[in-house]
C-alpha cells in the first residue's frame, strides 16, 4: 500500500491526503458543499498542475489552490476565490491554534512545492532518432564508397536486424 505523506482537514469538510505522486482532495461533509459538492474525490497529479498557490493561516484562513492547462476556476463575487472548486482552505478558530497551523502548513507546503517541481523535470529526449533502415542504409553507402567490406556489411546488417 502506497504511503500517505500528509493529511491535511480543512475548513470546508475536506480532507487533502498527500501522496508522492498526487494530492486527494476529498468532501468528506456538508460544510462547503456549494464550492466542492457533497462528496467525492478530486485527484491532482503532481505533473498536470500548472500551478500551487499558498497562502497560510492566521488571523485569515489559508489555502492551496491548484491549476492546471484548460482548468477553469470560479474568482470574484462576495467570496473571491473561495468559489473556487481547486481551492483548499485551512484554519483555526483562536490565533494561537492558528500559528502551530501555520508551522505544520509550512512542512506540507515545501513538500508540495518539492513534489511539483520534480515532477517538472523530465529525461533528456533525444533531438534525432534513426531507424533500423536508416542505419542499414548508411552502412550500405560505406559500402558503395569501399570504406567497409561486404563482410563487414553483411555483419552490421545481421547485428542491426536482429539476426
Amino acid at each position: 500500500m502506497e504511503e500517505k505523506k500528509f493529511e491535511v482537514q480543512s475548513v470546508t469538510g475536506q480532507v487533502m491526503n498527500v501522496y508522492e505522486d498526487r494530492i486527494e482532495l476529498t468532501q468528506t461533509g456538508k460544510r462547503g458543499f456549494l464550492t466542492q459538492g457533497l462528496q467525492g474525490t478530486k485527484t491532482y497529479y503532481f505533473s498536470d498542475i500548472t500551478t500551487i498557490q499558498f497562502k497560510n493561516c492566521g488571523w485569515t484562513n489559508g489555502f492551496w489552490e491548484f491549476t492546471f492547462p484548460g482548468g477553469r476556476d470560479s474568482r470574484g463575487g462576495a467570496w473571491g476565490g473561495m468559489n473556487n472548486d481547486n481551492r483548499f482552505s485551512f484554519g483555526k478558530s483562536t490565533i494561537g491554534a492558528a500559528k502551530k497551523l501555520a508551522k505544520e502548513m509550512e512542512i506540507v507546503n515545501e513538500y508540495l512545492q518539492k513534489q511539483w517541481r520534480e515532477s517538472k523535470k523530465s529525461a533528456p529526449v533525444s533531438a534525432h532518432t534513426v531507424s533500423t533502415a536508416d542505419e542499414i542504409a548508411k552502412y550500405s553507402e560505406l559500402l558503395k564508397q569501399g570504406v567497409i567490406t561486404q563482410e563487414e556489411f553483411d555483419a552490421k546488417k545481421k547485428q542491426l536486424l536482429g539476426l
